[in-house]
């Protein structure tokens, strides 16, 4: 386990600061700092490196008994880099030169300079890679390389990007590629090319769909081989060092709604992204930009699912108040911030780095974000912070064996849906509403709202790195109008061997190169016996379901679609026919919904969705082994997995003080557990009777507890 702080994104602290706060940070108990090399700052002229400060503060830190992260920002690019590489600039949707400019929260540099397409930028950015990694190789105390912050390429491009002539023949290849040579892309897209000369990336959304969704995701695919090439170029300097990256938000969020001119999934698919490199995180402001419990967790989780086996972290995690423009923000409570701290560790989390020590200084961001700024909780939070450290320094052996236990249930994110989503509409705000029209993402993020509400362990899951689905009971396809073929093969198999699949409306409506399919013509659709009869407007009335003895009303949202019954079993209808409808195939089922209840559910929450959702869950026998009578995921929130010979239970409570009851199959823990509250010292005793076990464990008011269950 390992506790950071960003500390340093030049030239700010100044010098004179430096000791007292390294000592500080030491002091609170953090393991490490954070230095933002940016590639603007240390090489001010070209093929002249300046780490004079960078030795300093590296040196200091060594002293202080702290070890270093360095986060290289290639893409804050020097000021010279137009003049060094005219010809480098990107290109916007209108055939314009982007004019760089300094970024909005960065004292130097400029931002998005010039294409890495460009073979002359992407040569003198691996320089600066290698040369910083290769200058710190042989520095004991450095801990890692997160080698690319937030996947940050497009920022200030103040255009759909990139349209030069590098990127361009980059797209052409990347067709060619997948679709076997322009005769394949020809019968894809139902076009007549005669040469590759004539292929050009979209627009602008809201044009053809074909041209509009490939050039999304050859962005999307991009993310990953232009990851793999920073990965190198530092692995060159350091071969021997982890070498990471994170991103913004976690891809489920990435719908193209909050950055100007940024498509859906533009910086790179998380599951991706992960595979090239040594560990993996992501950018979390809870108190900023999703301030509620559950989407917080639902964050973690999301980014948890894509990291799989190797490290995760919290790479940003928001300090104190956030700065954002001339403002006062939410603050940031001490024992508010432990909770995100142990509900992430809670759902896998191995290095946990805030943003930042002190309040940020630059442009919109200042007089934010400080763990020691001025919102008015600076102290209360270092008490916290050192009462984690503490935990962290005593139990980071059984902390770091942790694995949150293997969910049953999986939501699907089809990353074709959300380049389908983006390229039919044209539309962006930092404030999403409920109106707005980004759909696939919205009905995903709903599935997940509810999960952490009913709080029921789940994956978000992604087809191409699905190939075994044994590990799951019951799976959503939410907004499934496009549906990878090979991962629908998998998932019919998977249905017929006992999984449970619930699928909403227009099931299978597009092809992977957006042409739409009529009713009946849909391969994936046909092979689970799903058939609609076209879209209908929605009537304004949720529809009555009956399932295994559950009543209530499941919400709609866009349209309704009525579903083919013959042989089904009708769980909802309305007027124009059967609206829920449940298949049996193989041993397994298919409940097919007629319209968008994940989404209906992101823009309101539903207490019939939520009982529809459980009993579905619970008749897939996917529901955890282990239950809590608090059931409410907007005030208690709890993970349970092995922790080498023990098993940790985190449970955070966002309430008033309570006892919380845990119930479980006796056969889930051995049997002379018990159980120790790792947070407050207390002993908990593990109660058996008729072949279920009970832990009552107290809970604080805002507090969190870590329960460490052991034989003997």
């Amino acid at each position: 386990m390992k506790l950071c702080t960003q500390y340093y994104r030049p030239p700010f602290p100044e010098t004179h600061r430096w000791h007292e706060d390294l000592a500080r940070i030491k002091e609170t108990g953090f393991d490490a700092i954070v230095l933002t090399a940016s590639w603007a700052w240390l090489e001010p002229e070209p093929g002249t490196f300046d780490f004079t400060d960078f030795d300093a503060l590296i040196e200091d830190a060594g002293r202080a008994g702290l070890q270093v992260i360095v986060n290289t920002w290639s893409e804050l690019q020097p000021v010279w880099i137009h003049r060094e590489v005219p010809d480098g600039h990107m290109v916007d949707h209108l055939g314009r030169a982007v004019v760089s400019s300094p970024l909005a929260y960065a004292q130097f540099g400029i931002m998005p300079g010039g294409c890495t397409d460009h073979p002359r930028v992407r040569e003198l950015a691996g320089r600066f890679l290698t040369t910083t990694a290769e200058r710190y190789a042989d520095t004991g105390h450095i801990l890692l390389w997160d080698c690319w912050n937030e996947i940050r390429w497009l920022t200030q491009s103040d255009g759909y990007v990139c349209h030069c002539e590098h990127t361009v023949a980059r797209f052409r290849e990347w067709l060619d590629k997948r679709h076997g040579g322009l005769d394949g892309l020809n019968a894809a897209w139902h076009r007549r090319y005669r040469t590759w000369q004539d292929v050009q990336p979209s627009k602008l959304p809201t044009r053809t769909y074909s041209d509009t969704m490939a050039f999304g995701a050859f962005l999307t695919d991009r993310a990953a081989e232009d990851l793999v090439f920073r990965r190198d170029a530092v692995r060159a300097g350091d071969p021997a060092r982890p070498v990471v990256a994170h991103t913004a938000f976690p891809s489920a969020y990435c719908t193209g709604e909050f950055f100007e001119y940024e498509p859906a999934l533009a910086r790179g698919n998380d599951f991706h992204l992960a595979d090239q490199v040594d560990g993996f995180g992501s950018s979390y402001f809870p108190a900023w930009i999703h301030t509620a419990p559950i989407d917080f967790a639902a964050r973690l989780e999301a980014t948890r699912s894509a990291v799989g086996g190797k490290q995760l972290w919290i790479s940003e995690l928001q300090g104190g108040a956030a700065g954002h423009g001339l403002q006062a923000m939410n603050p940031v409570p001490g024992r508010t911030q432990a909770r995100w701290v142990w509900n992430g560790v809670a759902r896998g989390a191995k290095g946990i780095s805030f943003w930042c020590w002190r309040d940020e200084v630059f442009g919109r961001e200042s007089a934010g974000f400080g763990i020691v700024g001025e919102d008015g909780h600076r102290d209360e939070r270092l008490a916290e912070l050192r009462r984690t450290a503490d935990l962290f320094a005593a139990h980071g052996d059984l902390l770091d064996a942790y694995r949150p236990a293997q969910a049953a249930v999986g939501i699907v994110l089809e990353p074709g849906t959300y380049h389908l989503d983006w390229a039919s509409t044209l539309g962006a705000g930092l404030t999403a509403s409920a109106s707005d029209p980004f759909q696939a993402g919205h009905s995903v993020q709903g599935y997940l709202r509810a999960l952490e509400r009913l709080q029921i362990p789940y994956d978000v899951v992604d087809p191409e790195h699905a190939t075994d689905l044994s590990a799951y009971r019951f799976l959503v396809l939410p907004w499934p109008l496009l549906v990878d073929p090979a991962f629908g093969a998998r998932v019919a198999d998977w249905v017929r061997g006992g999984g449970t699949l619930l699928v909403e409306a227009e099931l299978d409506a597009f092809d992977a190169s957006g042409l739409y399919r009529y009713q009946g013509e849909r391969p994936f659709a046909a092979a689970l016996g799903i058939e609609g009869a076209g879209r209908r407007k929605l009537t304004g009335r949720p529809l009555p379901y009956e399932i295994d003895g559950v009543r209530g009303e499941l919400p709609a949202a866009t349209w309704l679609v009525p579903q083919r019954a013959d042989g089904a079993e009708v769980l909802a209808g309305d007027a124009s026919g059967a609206m829920v409808v449940r298949r049996t195939l193989g041993s397994g089922h298919v409940v097919s919904v007629g319209t968008y209840p994940g989404l209906a559910y992101w823009q309101e929450r539903h207490e019939g969705f939520e009982a529809f959702l459980t009993a579905l869950i619970g008749g897939a026998d996917a529901l955890p082994p282990l239950t809590c009578d608090r059931g409410n995921g907007e005030v208690v929130q709890w993970r349970f997995g092995p922790a080498g010979d023990a098993a940790l239970l985190f449970v955070v409570n966002e309430g008033d003080a309570v006892d919380a009851v845990f119930d479980g199959p006796e056969d889930l823990l051995p049997p002379d557990c018990a159980g120790r509250d790792l947070a407050t010292g207390a002993d908990l005793p593990v109660t058996r009777a008729g072949g279920r076990l009970t832990l009552r464990v107290p809970l604080s008011a805002g507090g969190y507890h870590v329960v460490e269950l052991r034989a003997g």
